[in-house]
């Protein structure tokens, strides 16, 4: 649990970056994203404040130039890292957290050596 290993997971801010490809018929319009925001705003930010997690959602758009996914990931990545996270972690969009899994995450990453990186 979160208490065995020292960990308050309220002390920490959460947040979701989403890259998408400039032109994605999805995506890359002021009105879409807008939706984007006010579906997370709903669905995830409102609940978890009322629980007293904070969740924010960051909608990059990427200049995709070689039309590969690994410059976005670096993208999304190196934005998170320049808004201050103290870690990150990269998912696709089908992967789903159950469970106490943040006080898992940051044990194990801490008992690594050195600690936080891994």
């Amino acid at each position: 649990s979160a208490s065995q290993v020292g960990i308050n997971m309220y002390q920490y801010e959460f947040w979701l970056y989403i890259a998408f490809d400039a032109g994605d018929s999805f995506y890359d319009s002021a009105p879409r994203e807008a939706q984007v925001h006010s579906w997370f705003d709903a669905q995830l930010i409102k609940p978890l404040a009322a629980r007293g997690i904070t969740f924010k959602v960051a909608l990059l758009r990427f200049e995709n130039r070689v039309r590969k996914p690994g410059p976005a990931f670096n993208y999304m990545m190196a934005a998170a890292y320049e808004d201050g996270a103290d870690y990150l972690y990269r998912i696709n969009d089908d992967t789903r957290f159950a469970g106490p899994w943040v006080a898992q995450a940051i044990g194990a990453l801490g008992s690594f050596e050195p600690a936080n990186v891994g």
